[in-house]
Parts: C-alpha cells; sequence; structure tokens
C-alpha cells in the first residue's frame, strides 16, 4: 500500500469491521535513503508520509509491513548492502523491527532489465544478503529482518534473472535464509562459505573502481542520456 493513503479515518473504519482482528499493513518503503529511494527507485513514498502511515498503524495496534529492496538499480553491491543495513537501522530506530527484504531480480520490461542488458547492472549475489543480516544483527539483535526466498528462485521467476551466487552454492545459500526466517538466528550464516566468495570480492572491486566512481545521479543521468540518443527520430 502507498503510505499516503493510510490515514486515521481509513483505519479507524477499518477498526469498526475488524474489531479485535490483528492487521498487517505492507509498505513498499524500498530504502530510506531519499536519494535511492527517488531517483533510483522512482518511489513516489517520502519519510515523512511513511512515518506517519507507521504512526497511525501502530496507534490503532496495527502492523506495518515494511519492505525494503537490496540493491535497486544503479547502486553497486557494496553500495546496496550499506543501503539496506541503514535501512534497517532507521526502521528499528521506528519500532519497526520486522522488515522484509527483497533481493532485487530483474523481471521483464523494466528499468533493471535495460541496464542489465546493457551490463551496468546485476542483481545482488547472496554473498550480499548475508552481509545484510549479519551486519543488521551485529548492530541491532533485537531486529527480525526476514527474506523473500521466492525471489531467489529461478523456477518460480522463469522471466526473470534472479540474484544468486555459483552453481555450487545458491541453492545452499537459498535454504540457509529459510532456516534463518524461522529462528532469526544469524549464525546460521556464519559459517556460509564456497570458493566464489573470492568472486564476489573481486567483483565489488570491479564495481567501486569503474561505475562507483560516479554518483547516483550521474549514473542515472547517463542512462537516460544514452536512452534518448539512442531513440528513433520522429518524422
Amino acid at each position: 500500500m502507498i503510505a499516503a493513503f493510510i490515514t486515521s479515518e481509513k483505519i479507524l473504519e477499518a477498526k469498526k469491521h475488524l474489531g479485535g482482528k490483528e492487521l498487517a499493513v505492507a509498505i513498499g518503503l524500498q530504502s530510506s535513503n531519499d536519494l535511492v529511494r527517488e531517483l533510483a527507485v522512482n518511489s513516489t513514498c517520502t519519510k515523512f508520509n511513511f512515518e506517519k502511515a507507521a504512526s497511525i498503524l501502530k496507534e490503532y495496534d496495527y502492523t506495518p509491513l515494511t519492505f525494503l529492496m537490496i540493491k535497486p538499480p544503479f547502486l553497486t553491491e557494496k553500495e546496496a548492502v550499506d543501503d539496506t543495513v541503514e535501512s534497517i537501522s532507521y526502521l528499528s530506530s521506528l519500532g519497526i523491527d520486522n522488515p522484509i527484504l527483497c533481493p532485487t531480480r530483474i523481471a521483464p520490461n523494466t528499468i533493471g532489465q535495460l541496464l542489465f542488458e546493457n551490463g551496468q547492472f546485476k542483481p545482488p549475489w547472496l554473498w550480499s544478503v548475508t552481509e545484510v543480516l549479519k551486519t543488521s544483527a551485529r548492530r541491532n539483535s533485537a531486529s527480525r529482518p526476514r527474506v523473500v526466498t521466492s525471489e531467489l528462485k529461478p523456477e518460480g521467476n522463469l522471466d526473470s534473472v534472479c540474484p544468486k551466487n555459483c552453481g555450487k552454492c545458491t541453492s545452499t545459500f537459498i535454504s540457509a535464509f529459510e532456516s534463518y526466517n524461522k529462528s532469526h538466528d544469524v549464525r546460521l550464516l556464519e559459517g556460509m562459505n564456497c570458493g566464489c566468495q573470492a568472486d564476489y570480492q573481486a567483483y565489488i572491486s570491479f564495481e567501486e573502481d569503474g561505475i562507483g566512481k560516479l554518483s547516483i545521479a550521474d549514473r542515472v543521468r547517463d542512462f537516460l542520456d544514452g536512452r534518448l540518443k539512442d531513440a528513433p527520430l520522429k518524422s
């Protein structure tokens, strides 16, 4: 739901119909960083509206279910980890400790697909998802994020490019996330290892030495300039 649609009047009306039943309202915040949310994600959800909506829901003992993206378009792997960790901390400061993490898969007819085809963007590595969970747990043990593992399974997303590691360990990581979702025991992730971790670190360095040297605004501007340049002229 769009946060701006959540008002005291609407929630009070819901309370009248639901009585003592519990209600959880899903809100796609995606990122606590204004630049990332407004420019990279192109979201209309402002932090002001989000905080107002979360406050209203809590006032009526309802639960805001907040969705965050791990690696929105235009972000590097390192930026994605930092952004998600900061967003989880932001939610914790509001008393929201159950964020739902969505690693970005590349779906058809999206900006992500155009960037992917141009070699300018890839879905996050599962190493990055692991790093988000481990770092967040160290910062705040009360936080209980969950990973949407359905976004990681190619068999359920035949038209998309899903987040992954190498062919040897991807399924192992997905299973570990599913176990983590049930227990929130970050120790389940501490022993994860695979030779592709070296490839992951090399990819981070590659991004930071390349596109990472540009601001996000410049990346978006370069992308848009390229699209306009390649657009066919109309007579």
